[in-house]
């Protein structure tokens, strides 16, 4: 008598590149202010799991990490522009997300009033 063993049919199990990237700014409408901290958060789906998101700003690269979290802890003006977030697994890069990030000087009102008394 021969044994067999019958494997469950119609089994399905996706695996592919990230995807449904998502890159969020911790400030409103992604406009800051300047010599204040920030922190950039990205996020993707992926099976395998995302191994590493990197974080590109105009193009070069500022953040390499596995938590896809990049703190800017003193907004500069140099720190204004575009920034693109690509999650990494085992399968390559996946779906890039981007966002344009601007910082602002504070506001500030330092104004002397000058008061002349007249005496007759």
């Amino acid at each position: 008598m021969h044994a067999s063993i019958d494997l469950v049919r119609n089994l399905s199990c996706s695996a592919d590149k990230p995807y449904d990237t998502e890159l969020e700014a911790s400030i409103p409408d992604n406009v800051g202010v300047l010599n204040s901290s920030i922190i950039l958060t990205c996020r993707a789906n992926a099976n395998p799991a995302v191994t590493a998101y990197n974080i590109y700003h105009n193009g070069i690269l500022v953040s390499n990490a596995s938590t896809g979290v990049h703190n800017i802890t003193r907004a500069l003006a140099e720190h204004n522009g575009s920034y693109v977030c690509v999650p990494h697994n085992y399968f390559g890069p996946g779906e890039r997300a981007a966002l344009n990030v601007t910082f602002v000087g504070q506001l500030h009102v330092n104004e002397k009033i000058s008061i002349k008394i007249i005496s007759m």
